[in-house]
């Protein structure tokens, strides 16, 4: 699931979401923020929804389909 996520100066970062397929209450949530696009990903990561985790993998600002611009400083 790809959801966008609001930033306080109005930019919105793009994530995808792995999360159990039968979850019913909050669960806790593990963030990883990339410049690379989420075909990259380690493979083990969505796992973690197997385990009562919500995986998120978020693109980095400028980078993948976030907004804004990207810098390495």
């Amino acid at each position: 699931m790809h959801v966008r996520i609001p930033l306080r100066d109005g930019v919105y970062l793009n994530a995808t979401l792995y999360k159990p397929y039968k979850a019913t209450a909050p669960l806790p949530i593990v963030f990883k923020l990339s410049p690379y696009p989420d075909d990259f990903y380690d493979p083990a990561d969505p796992t973690l929804a197997e385990h009562v985790y919500i995986y998120a993998y978020v693109d980095v600002r400028g980078r993948g389909d976030s907004e804004g611009s990207f810098s390495t400083h």
